[in-house]
């Protein structure tokens, strides 16, 4: 049987302590160590505990959302 690749994609805007809250909880909890993909458009943010970071330009929010969400799996796969 092949098991499944699991790739966790995260987005944030201006939450990114949240985002970083995330990363920990995914990192230090869970038995598998699944890539963590981050998509942000927070030009101030750095990254953190992520295995990708992906850099967005800020857009409103239903197309920026949607931006984030694009990039993330993009890099994902």
């Amino acid at each position: 049987m092949i098991e499944p690749k699991v790739v966790v994609c995260i987005t944030s805007h201006n939450r990114v302590d949240c985002a970083r809250i995330n990363m920990e909880i995914i990192k230090l909890n869970f038995p598998k160590k699944w890539p963590i993909v981050h998509a942000c458009s927070d030009a101030s943010y750095e990254k953190y505990i992520e295995d990708i970071l992906v850099k967005c330009e800020p857009k409103p929010l239903q197309i920026g959302a949607l931006n984030l969400i694009k990039k993330s799996i993009e890099k994902a796969n």
